[in-house]
């Protein structure tokens, strides 16, 4: 499907061509971006016009002139706006790891994390993250706001209320806390499925989901 974009006072199209190969079209048919990458995809969530492009296993952005903004140095870059603020975050290829970079491309959390995750509340940004095995939550500032000692998982869970819960793992059992590490949902379950904003949970585990208990986690949030 061919999806024309009005960015800039530009119209354009991204498109593949018959050797697989994507690139962009003006509406004059001028080729604007080579057909020489294998996958692009322009960020419409933002003012400026960027993409992210794929070049065999290794991803980067460029803008409409071709330019790299952040180069091709990642498997995974994903896109996070806070305040009007921009991350990426990525995964860098060399490395196998996890870390934040801005709209500059300027390393903000350092890859050094098996996993990141990244998740607003209230106007600040937190990672949860996961190093050695061992899950934590830290801030931009590296900060540690959740231990990386205490749970075995940690999963976000991004509410219709602007707050985030955490999912966690502890001794074996799943719960969920808020950013404070107050309980909200008590360590008592074997596993969990989030199904549109409830949780649906399991005590004594069985491979069919039949023995379960549907949680109304918006209920809780209220009721606490």
């Amino acid at each position: 499907m061919i999806k024309i974009m009005e960015k800039e006072k530009t119209s354009f199209v991204c498109q593949q061509n018959e050797a697989g190969r994507y690139g962009c079209v003006n509406s004059q048919g001028k080729v604007i971006i080579p057909f020489k990458y294998d996958y692009l995809r322009v960020y419409e969530e933002l003012e400026e016009v960027l993409l992210e492009a794929q070049k065999g296993k290794k991803t980067g952005i460029i803008d409409l002139d071709g330019k790299i903004i952040i180069p091709f140095d990642y498997s995974y870059i994903g896109i996070f706006i806070c305040e009007g603020k921009v991350f990426w975050d990525a995964v860098n290829s060399a490395l196998d790891k996890c870390g934040i970079i801005d709209l500059d491309g300027k390393i903000i959390i350092p890859f050094d994390y098996d996993e990141t995750s990244i998740h607003e509340e209230n106007e600040k940004v937190f990672l949860i993250v996961a190093k050695d095995e061992k899950w934590g939550v830290i801030d931009l500032d590296r900060k540690i706001i959740i231990p990386f000692d205490e749970y075995e998982d940690i999963i976000g869970y991004d509410t219709d209320e602007e707050k985030v819960l955490l999912i966690v793992k502890k001794n074996g059992k799943w719960g969920v806390i808020d950013l404070n590490k107050k309980t909200i949902i008590p360590f008592e379950y074997d596993a969990y499925l989030e199904i549109y904003k409830k949780l649906l949970v399991m005590k004594n585990r069985k491979t069919d989901f039949k023995n379960h208990e549907v949680l109304e986690i918006l209920e809780y949030i209220k009721n606490c």
